[in-house]
């Protein structure tokens, strides 16, 4: 009878172990840069997001995706050259329900900026302030989904302060490569995927120079090999732990 205890026991452990060695505890962050806080009526802005702190393991990620939500009273709708890929990420954008997505034909394991968004401010709008929010982020790679808190900036309509005050989301570091008031160039081709929705690859970009060759479907599955190393591990401990049991009947048979 301890001789069956114990062979449970470490049954047990094993599963615990597998289980605890398999569960992804990869990790990463998003946020906002705005040039500044404070925009004229009928302006435009360029938002960046960046990504940031990746816990990532070796493969790095190459995909990218939230669901984008501003505010229609103080913002103009993004139209299909509002969104840019930066360092090599290719955007997709479904409009109807507001969908972000990015590829990148590498794998990315560092900080970096993925994409910048022009947004315009309408007319007869001073003194309101309008948010722009990215939810339900996640970051794939060949093995898993990684998910990271939702983002938000906000802004304010009328003159800007003396000196411009750079602004930004959460105290995120800002993006100073960019004159506030500068509008970023853009040569784009513009391609419909099977989905409807909108693919392109950038040509130009400040500091940056991206070689975007690859365009992707809006869903591209990940292989989930963590979760099937997991369930091989069980099956096979369940399957010794049977064999083991029915042997012992047997003997003492």
């Amino acid at each position: 009878m301890k001789k069956k205890l114990a062979i449970i026991s470490l049954m047990l452990i094993l599963v615990v172990t597998s289980l605890v060695t398999t569960v992804s505890a990869s990790s990463f962050s998003a946020s906002f840069s705005t040039p500044k806080t404070t925009v004229a009526e009928s302006n435009e802005f360029v938002v960046t997001i960046k990504i940031s702190n990746l816990d990532v393991g070796t493969n790095g990620i190459n995909i990218f995706e939230g669901v984008l939500t501003y505010s229609p009273q103080v913002f103009e709708t993004l139209s299909d050259d509002s969104i840019d890929g930066n360092n090599g990420w290719q955007p997709s954008y479904n409009k109807e329900n507001g969908k972000l997505m990015l590829y990148n034909p590498g794998f990315i394991k560092e900080d970096s900026d993925v994409v910048q968004i022009t947004f315009k401010t309408k007319s007869g709008v001073t003194g309101k302030s309008g948010e722009i929010k990215l939810n339900d982020i996640k970051a794939t790679n060949t093995e898993e989904s990684i998910s990271a808190a939702p983002i938000s900036t906000k802004i304010t309509i009328g003159n800007a302060p003396s000196g411009n005050e750079i602004g930004n989301q959460s105290g995120q570091p800002t993006n100073t490569n960019r004159p506030a008031n500068q509008i970023v160039p853009r040569n784009n081709t513009v391609k419909n995927n099977t989905s409807g929705n909108i693919v392109r690859n950038n040509t130009v970009n400040t500091n940056k120079t991206n070689t975007n060759t690859t365009s992707y479907e809006e869903d591209i599955p990940y292989t989930g090999a963590s979760d099937n190393i997991m369930r091989a591990i069980f099956v096979v401990l369940v399957i010794a732990g049977i064999s083991y049991f029915k042997y012992e009947s047997i003997k003492e048979k």
